[in-house]
């Protein structure tokens, strides 16, 4: 990570709530190994963002306007960002769990050459 010229880990915070911005800039701010670039109040504006500054790491609020942040993190390109998921709804945690279980792509396969 912090593949960025400096050491700071480039990161974007994605809330549909104000509150939910502020305090995770709050916490953010402290730690001088972190850079905010950027907030994104819907899933329309996290693309954008995403694409623009080209985060480190995301921290992605679940659902939003305009789509959720599990829909997000499924279209992004590469090079893909970290993605914390944070959500003040835990009846949105299930399922960024089961988004994150599963392999992004698939597993590399050994070829093996058999004779008979």
């Amino acid at each position: 990570m912090a593949d960025n010229g400096t050491n700071r880990v480039r990161a974007l915070i994605v809330d549909d709530e104000e509150l939910g911005r502020r305090m995770l800039r709050s916490l953010l701010a402290s730690d001088d190994d972190v850079q905010v670039v950027g907030e994104a109040a819907s899933a329309s504006e996290a693309r954008r963002k995403i694409s623009e500054h080209q985060p480190d790491l995301v921290f992605m609020d679940i659902e939003m306007p305009g789509g959720s942040g599990l829909e997000v993190l499924q279209n992004i390109g590469e090079p893909a960002p970290y993605v914390i998921f944070v959500t003040a709804h835990p009846e949105f945690a299930l399922p960024a769990f089961t988004v994150l279980t599963r392999p992004r792509f698939p597993a590399p396969r050994s070829r093996c050459a058999t004779t008979r």
